[in-house]
């Protein structure tokens, strides 16, 4: 499902039981892998745009994923928030109504150096990707995005920052 911003329904097919499961996860109905915290409690994430419909997709499809959700509107309330809430990983805007994403980048990594910070933001060329990566973000998505590609990019920055090994496949 790709999602630009704009209010739509989402439907999602969800598969079968997993295979198998690493020691790092619990498997909730129906086949869904859920990750954990070290403690066994439920992953936080924040998410933070100035747009509702995207703040409220995302909320929604992450607390599927069996994860706790704290969202801001903006950046202030976002370094708030981060400040009490303790995320495991952020989702960031780049343009936010009082301040843009770099400058929320910043004052998280002064508070919370090791956060893994996903941007998603509407500015896709090249140069804004390589600024963001360059000066402390983890990954940088472009709107409109898939909804499952964010999901498997913060599955995948929550599990190195909590040191669990990825799934790897090998070829040959």
């Amino acid at each position: 499902m790709r999602f630009s911003g704009k209010s739509q329904v989402v439907e999602r097919v969800l598969s079968a039981a997993p295979d198998s499961v690493s020691p790092m996860t619990t498997t909730s109905p129906p086949g869904r892998t859920e990750l954990l915290r070290p403690d066994g409690s439920p992953v936080r994430v924040l998410v933070v745009d100035d747009e509702l419909s995207i703040t409220e997709l995302l909320s929604m499809a992450l607390r599927y994923e069996g994860w706790q959700i704290r969202s801001a509107g903006d950046g202030t309330g976002a370094v708030q928030t981060a400040r009490e809430f303790r995320p495991d990983a952020v989702v960031l805007d780049m343009m936010l109504p009082d301040m843009d994403g770099l400058t929320v980048l910043g004052r998280l990594r002064r508070e919370l150096p090791d956060v893994p910070v996903l941007f998603l933001t509407a500015k896709d060329a090249i140069e804004d990707r390589v600024r963001g990566l360059d000066l402390g973000a983890d990954d940088y998505l472009a709107k409109p995005f898939d909804l499952s590609e964010l999901e498997a990019r913060a599955r995948a920055l929550i599990r190195r920052a909590h040191g669990h090994e990825s799934t790897q496949i090998a070829c040959g």
